[in-house]
């Protein structure tokens, strides 16, 4: 999680090279953090959309579902 405020702090006084540097990291931390979650996400719909196949599979089988 990014420490905006720590960050307003050490910038007010830094050199702007310095300032504009940690601002490009904190834009890269800015999209690479919700990018780690959103693949996250993305695998665990897999698996429900892949166990809900394989229910209405079994079903479409005649076996009764687990649970």
């Amino acid at each position: 999680m990014l420490e905006v405020e720590r960050l307003r702090q050490a910038n007010l006084t830094a050199p702007e090279a310095e300032t504009r540097l940690e601002l490009l990291d904190t834009q890269i931390v800015m999209v690479k953090e919700p990018a780690t979650l959103v693949r996250q996400k993305g695998w665990r719909i897999l698996a429900a959309v892949g166990s809900l196949a394989f229910a209405a599979a079994l079903v479409v089988a005649g076996m009764p579902a687990l649970g």
